[in-house]
């Protein structure tokens, strides 16, 4: 995760994507899990960079599955 100032409030999933150092069908995923999100203009999924933190500060800690 980047410095929270150096990135915009709200993102698309490509943004959340390199914000997050994930891939974005990672954030595509998440969304479908229950991420909140808001669809602005072309419909294309936003989510506030807040809300991205909670999540995955909160996913930390869950046990991972391979």
């Amino acid at each position: 995760m980047k410095e929270p100032n150096l990135w915009p409030e709200w993102m698309q999933v490509e943004t959340a994507a390199r914000y997050a150092d994930v891939p974005p069908g990672t954030i595509r995923r998440w969304i479908k899990r229950g991420l909140d999100h808001v669809k602005i203009g072309d419909c294309t999924p936003s989510i506030k960079r807040t809300t991205l933190d909670k999540w995955m500060a909160e996913k930390a800690s869950e046990p991972v599955s391979c």
